[in-house]
């Protein structure tokens, strides 16, 4: 770009911490290369890759890019590296697995510029996994009037959706290098406690990938890092008066993190996190009346709190699927489906270990759900979404299938294990495509590649996801190409599509193939 283009323009000092990467480092410089704003300084630091990734940044960094190389420090230590390197008058994130389109860095430059009361610009995020042609919808981001009660909730963004004025991170500091794991949620609250004013503004996209060696793949990890971030998060909201949405939010964090907890089989830590509720269970008040809270989210938050004390084995392994259901149960119909699913996670609750260890915070949950049971009844019926998988398991029997496979090791396959009959089919295989999980069982059935599905002659594949279906399957038909293809939510039959839908669009990615 022409000196004479970005004159006049600030740069944006777009900071890239690259660890073993290699992979994914020529999308990442052409999508930065490709960027329509002229005043791009790209400063990749390369923290102690072992894959050979420094030298694939030497060669491609590009006019745009400089290299800094550094000893393993860790993902807050790269970023401040790159903090300390960067020059420009703002400052934008960016994983070297993830992407941007083509206008962010100006949508939101332009805007700072404009603005000069703004310190942090926000947009929408997009995820996606091998390609951005089948891509994950993003999710409607509600603005924020107040951003730290919505960062108390949970982490508003991806590390790449923001963009931030540099001079207003001197009354944030650094990324915190003891922390191995959401250090970027405790990042965004420091910004919110230093008062930077953020906005969210629409027209750009941030692009979010999904694969099998991301940090949030490793539960023990995450987990340790929310545990720091939440503890800050407490005593913010207790500096600011304990404010009653600041409670809902932590309500909110402190409930689905304990959920990841019990998940993961984690006692100490769901009791480390739930002991908090029975001091806030003032803020959650039985008898509805409160003017911050309405029935669905009272709903959703003892589900929570009931699903992440569910009892041992088999439970536990379900009680993040479980609460899923809840939600999408909830904010279909929160005068009916919630109150099963409160009554359901009610159920769970029955020999948890934990009962006595929390027994304020299950009274309080038992006398709700028996107050809204009252109140309006409860009569057992199946979602949409049971409906539309019925159907195509009708068909699968109509066509004769008997030996299948389910494509997806994750919680839908659960679900479709264990509260649909199949009795008609010998599953003969979980099949996916992380070899990290090639070898596992998922209920008892082996997981295993598609090359090695094929290899058994596998009849017909049911593809078990509600949001990348057609990716999955695209590469079922092409790696195990004698089976016939089933998809849970089938468009050809005539079923609605779920809420959270694929959709394929071109990426706006200059020099992305």
């Amino acid at each position: 770009m022409s000196r004479e283009s970005c004159k006049g323009r600030p740069t944006v000092s777009v900071i890239v911490p690259v660890y073993n990467q290699r992979r994914f480092l020529k999308e990442t410089v052409a999508c930065l290369e490709g960027q329509s704003w002229p005043a791009v300084e790209a400063i990749y630091v390369d923290d102690g890759s072992t894959d050979g990734s420094g030298a694939v940044l030497d060669e491609l960094a590009g006019r745009r890019g400089r290299v800094v190389h550094q000893p393993n420090g860790g993902l807050s230590a790269a970023r401040n590296t790159g903090l300390r390197h960067a020059t420009g008058e703002f400052v934008q994130f960016l994983d070297a697995d993830d992407l941007l389109s083509e206008n962010k860095l100006a949508h939101h430059a332009e805007y700072l510029a404009a603005h000069p009361g703004v310190d942090l610009v926000s947009c929408e995020v997009s995820y996606f996994r091998e390609s951005l042609r089948y891509q994950r919808p993003a999710e409607a981001v509600q603005p924020f009037d107040d951003l730290l009660t919505a960062l108390l909730g949970v982490n508003r963004f991806q590390p790449n959706s923001p963009m931030v004025r540099r001079s207003a991170l001197s009354r944030v500091g650094m990324f915190d290098e003891r922390m191995r794991a959401c250090e970027d949620w405790d990042f965004w609250l420091r910004c919110a406690a230093a008062g930077l004013e953020a906005v969210f503004v629409p027209g750009a996209r941030a692009f979010y990938r999904l694969h099998g060696r991301q940090m949030s793949g490793d539960p023990m990890r995450m987990l340790t890092g929310a545990a720091a971030v939440l503890e800050r998060a407490r005593r913010l909201a207790a500096e600011r008066g304990d404010r009653p949405e600041d409670m809902l939010a932590l309500l909110v964090s402190h409930t689905t993190w304990g959920l990841r907890a019990r998940a993961a089989g984690c006692e100490e830590m769901v009791v480390a996190l739930l002991s908090h509720l029975a001091e806030w269970a003032k803020w959650v008040p039985v008898g509805l009346e409160h003017p911050e809270f309405t029935p669905a989210e009272h709903v959703l938050l003892w589900t929570r709190v009931l699903l992440c004390l569910a009892g041992d084995r088999p439970k536990r392994r379900r009680a993040k699927h479980e609460w899923r259901l809840a939600a999408e149960r909830v904010k279909r119909d929160p005068e009916a489906d919630g109150i099963r699913a409160l009554l359901k996670a009610q159920r769970m609750l029955e020999g948890s270990s934990l009962r006595e260890r929390l027994g304020e915070v299950i009274r309080q949950a038992r006398k709700l759900a028996e107050k809204l049971h009252a109140d309006r009844g409860w009569t057992r019926a199946r979602s949409n979404g049971w409906g539309q998988v019925d159907e195509v398991l009708k068909r699968m029997r109509e066509d004769g299938q008997g030996r299948i496979a389910i494509y997806g090791a994750g919680e839908h396959t659960r679900w479709l294990l264990t509260e649909f009959d199949l009795q008609d089919f010998v599953i003969a295989a979980v099949v996916d495509d992380e070899a990290g999980l090639w070898g596992r069982e998922v209920l008892g059935i082996e997981v295993m590649s598609p090359r090695a599905a094929a290899e058994r002659g596998i009849e017909a594949v049911l593809v078990s996801s509600d949001a990348w279906e057609e990716e999955m399957a695209e590469r079922a038909g092409r790696l195990i190409p004698r089976a016939h293809i089933y998809r849970m939510y089938e468009p050809s039959a005539g079923l609605s599509r779920p809420a959270v839908s694929l959709r394929a669009e071109e990426p706006q990615i200059r020099g992305w193939k």
